[in-house]
């Protein structure tokens, strides 16, 4: 019997041991497969180096005839390093009609640019969009490129203020729109020509009139989507103007959502679950969310002002779940509900302590199962922290300490034993000594006007340590500016530490940030209700191909084929020429495939270049052909809650601001007035374009029209397009036409450097497209970007302009676009005793310093004089130290 029992329980070890043994080898295995995924997940992030910008603006609010000033700070990764990625940064201005009016080359030297757009007098009012990317950016998506809506006014060339509102009428929504003059008459019995405009499609027109109050209104189909709604008419001052009318969606509809911290409700378990109401157009609506079991109250959640909030509850299996939103006019709704299951797992979230981040992990009870959970924190994959515990208990613990966190978005993801994310949760991490101490001091707290005010910048040094910065500044006068644009608008913290890495619309960016501090609790229910920059733990691929290059300059290239065929002429010697220097060359061979590229080059202006191109033999009968740089297009914005209408009415006190200040700079000829276009003109000019004019508003109707007997005195046409436009219409006075316009040659676009070339003599006529009522009609055709800017060349009969440009096999001449030459600002200097009856100081921007450089000396300083208008400015800093601490400071002083 002994020896049974000793039989026995020998086994039964052997067995015990064995399956420690088994259990041990398995979870060695597990880690050791974690271990692979992480370094996997980390090549990726190597490779794909995370690029972001941020814009420093002079101010938030702009009307036409100001420029628009910005400092480009471009940083790489969550740790905001100072980015020598990239050298050229791509800053573009889409206008209300969908159209890129502007698209900027800003070379970057470590990091940083320095840019500016000048908003000419015809810019229609309305919200426009500032964005920026990298060529290298563009392997990632688009929401994470900058994008920022500008609301810019018109009271230059547009002295028409609207009242647009909307109501339904069954299925379709009704727009009325109220015109009146700045003077406060309306504009009755009006003819007005609205458009409405989809991409590859033809226009839609309809005519209208307004009624003797100056109104006009009509029916908007509910299912049109995707047009361009614009209008145009004739105001008092006989000025033909056009305005984009922006769909406000769902006014009167509020959405409510709720969202499971752990991405389900959980039945028998603790849920926390973050809300959000809105408005149709996306805005947040403060709201109270009460949660019922049966009919018995069970929690409330309270928003803030953007509609966000937060409640925990237990989930009772044996009760229904249910939810009413109460709202502040005393309005209530029913919410819909996730569905509620019986297995799964509950998270919360803690990151309110300074001491690091808690993390609660809830688990229903055919879960708890004693197989190993792992808890990683990572920014797209680059791990700061991770542990693992067995799931023997209803819930299970994570701590990560702030030391070993960055600033900004990052990641909880828990894996299960297979390693399949079971849950993941953004969160935000924020320690204000991982942040640049900068301080900011003035040589006191009151001034008077035109005095010079000192401004003393001071980085706190590490001890032992010096600690460098880029900084920018602007200045503005806090009484003409309203409050909330400066509070609630993008900031370089928003913007590196928040916007790069979440997807979708935040309202209120600034709202998060002040000026020492953030707003915790606010964060926290952004991250629970909002889209991030994530990685797919199951799909990483480290052999990826990413198709958009790091440019380390501009770049052109091209093809080398055999003389008029398509076959590619292999190993052909190919010499870049500039034409003011042509010793200075450059040299490559073509590929297998005939291409050729030189990509590390860096001009200023729109230079001309020569390129030749020799076989192996050294004959030169061979095709160049140049690639076109692609130029990305722009989905939807992102910020589209943020597009109104009636901007000249919602800013008319900007825009008469303004007017006085233009009025001012023109007295003392530092600004041209404002440029007009008179139909009239065109009307007395129309019989001298060509019959066979391919003008698709009919040969003549245009705003400038010449034919060859004003060509005769002239012997290039890019002389006369000089002589006759330069002093209407601007352009860069280092290029003889303008290189933002399109070219149309006989129906056929041609690019500014072919254009110059036609002889005169071969030109019957030229059409001159500038005002929105003639360009218009070209939206959806293959014309480029023309800055709202066409030129119609009609050739003489047999005669055809294009045939008579001079050609050569193996070379060819052309105008690349360069770089931006960044404008300098004007900073004004007084005497103690000068004379102020001749010119009144009303600068709209009192100064804007964006070179600014803190040295490891730890100190920096500025200055500027103060304007003839008494009020508080307001200072505005912001920049990076080179340890990637992100600078913001503001400071106020009054002038008296």
């Amino acid at each position: 019997m002994v020896s049974i029992e000793k039989n026995l329980f020998g086994f039964l070890g052997v067995k015990l041991l064995f399956v420690i043994v088994l259990s041990t080898l398995i979870h060695t295995g597990r880690a050791q497969q974690l271990d692979q995924l992480l370094l996997d997940a980390e090549v990726v992030q190597k490779k794909q180096v995370q690029e972001k910008l941020y814009l420093h603006l002079d101010k938030p609010l702009y009307t036409v005839g100001e420029t628009i000033w910005f400092k480009v700070y471009c940083a790489v990764g969550i740790e905001n390093l100072l980015s020598n990625w990239s050298k050229i940064v791509y800053v573009e201005l889409i206008d209300p009609k969908e159209r890129r009016l502007a698209r900027l080359k800003i070379p970057l030297v470590y990091g940083l640019g320095i840019g500016d757009i000048t908003l000419q007098d015809t810019l229609i009012e309305g919200s426009y969009r500032l964005r920026a990317y990298s060529n290298w950016m563009r392997n990632d998506d688009e929401q994470f490129f900058y994008d920022r809506t500008l609301q810019i006014s018109n009271g230059r060339s547009d002295q028409v203020k609207t009242i647009t509102s909307r109501k339904v009428e069954g299925s379709n929504q009704r727009y009325q729109v109220e015109l009146r003059g700045f003077n406060g008459i309306t504009l009755p019995n009006t003819d007005v020509d609205i458009t409405f405009a989809q991409p590859n499609k033809k226009l839609q027109r309809k005519k209208l009139q307004t009624d003797e109050w100056g109104k006009f209104s009509f029916l908007l189909d509910t299912t049109d989507t995707e047009s361009v709604i614009s209008y145009s008419f004739t105001s008092r001052e006989g000025r033909m103007l056009t305005k984009v009318l922006k769909r406000e969606q769902h006014e009167n509809r509020r959405l409510v959502e709720v969202f499971p911290e752990g991405g389900k409700l959980v039945m028998g378990q603790m849920n926390h679950v973050g809300i959000k109401a809105c408005t149709g157009q996306g805005l947040g609506i403060k709201t109270k969310v009460i949660f019922f079991a049966g009919d018995d109250s069970l929690a409330t959640a309270e928003s803030n002002s953007l509609g966000m909030g937060a409640t925990s509850f237990y989930l009772d299996p044996t009760r229904k779940l249910r939810a009413i939103a109460e709202f502040e006019d005393g309005t209530q709704q029913q919410v819909d509900l996730p569905e509620s299951r019986q297995s799964g797992y509950t998270l919360h979230v803690d990151e309110s302590k300074n001491t690091g981040v808690w993390a609660h992990l809830h688990l229903s009870k055919d879960l708890v199962n004693h197989e190993t959970i792992y808890f990683v924190v990572h920014h797209a994959g680059k791990v700061y922290a991770r542990t693992q515990a067995l799931a023997d208990r209803n819930t299970l613990d994570f701590f990560a300490e702030t030391d070993t966190l960055p600033n900004g978005v990052l990641t909880l993801t828990v894996f299960n034993a297979r390693l399949i994310p079971i849950v993941e949760r953004p969160f935000f991490h924020y320690d204000p000594k991982r942040e640049a101490p900068l301080k900011i001091q003035v040589d006191k707290d009151t001034f008077s006007t035109r005095e010079k005010v000192t401004v003393h910048l001071r980085l706190e040094q590490p001890e032992g340590k010096g600690l460098a910065a880029a900084i920018s500044a602007s200045v503005v006068q806090l009484d003409k500016i309203d409050h909330s644009l400066l509070t609630n608008a993008a900031t370089i913290q928003s913007t590196l530490l928040l916007h790069s890495d979440v997807k979708g619309f935040i309202e209120n960016p600034g709202f998060y940030f002040s000026n020492d501090s953030i707003k915790k609790t606010d964060l926290a229910y952004l991250m629970l209700t909002q889209g991030w920059r994530n990685i797919d733990w199951l799909t990483i691929d480290t052999n990826r191909h990413l198709k958009y290059k790091k440019e380390e300059g501009l770049t052109i290239s091209g093809y080398t084929k055999k003389l008029g065929r398509s076959t590619p002429e292999i190993g052909a010697t190919v010499r870049l020429f500039p034409k003011i220097n042509l010793s200075n060359y450059k040299q490559t061979i073509s590929n297998k495939d005939g291409y050729f590229i030189f990509d590390d080059l860096l001009f200023w202006d729109k230079r001309g270049y020569i390129l030749s191109a020799k076989d192996a033999k050294g004959k030169n009968r061979i095709d160049i052909i140049l690639e076109e740089q692609e130029v990305p297009a722009f989905g939807p914005n992102r910020n589209k809650a943020m597009e109104i209408n009636d901007v000249n009415t919602l800013f008319q006190t900007d825009v008469q601001e303004a007017q006085l200040y233009f009025a001012q700079m023109e007295r003392v000829g530092a600004m041209d007035g404002a440029i007009w276009i008179d139909p009239v003109v065109v009307e007395r000019r129309a019989n001298k374009a060509a019959p066979n004019s391919q003008n698709l508003n009919k040969p003549g109707h245009a705003d400038y029209v010449y034919n060859e007997t004003d060509f005769k005195e002239y012997n290039s046409l890019s002389g006369f397009i000089w002589d006759r436009l330069f002093g209407i219409i601007k352009w860069d006075d280092t290029e003889q036409i303008p290189s933002y316009a399109a070219y149309l040659v006989d129906g056929r676009e041609e690019d500014a450097g072919t254009v110059e070339s036609i002889p005169v003599d071969a030109i019957a006529s030229i059409e001159v497209l500038r005002s929105e009522v003639y360009t218009s009609i070209y939206r959806g055709y293959t014309v480029s970007g023309s800055d709202g800017l066409i030129f119609i060349i009609t050739s003489k009969p047999v005669r055809e302009a294009m045939s008579r440009t001079a050609t050569q096999t193996g070379r060819i001449e052309f105008n690349p676009d360069g770089v931006h030459i960044n404008k300098s600002y004007y900073k004004p200097t007084y005497e103690t005793t000068s004379d102020r009856s001749k010119f009144s100081d009303l600068r709209r921007t009192i100064h804007w310093e964006p070179s600014l450089v803190i040295n490891t000396s730890g100190e920096t300083a500025f200055d500027f004089f103060t304007a003839d208008e008494a009020g508080t400015y307001l200072i505005v800093v912001e920049g990076l130290d080179l340890n990637g601490g992100i600078a913001r400071k503001i400071k106020s002083f009054e002038v008296r």
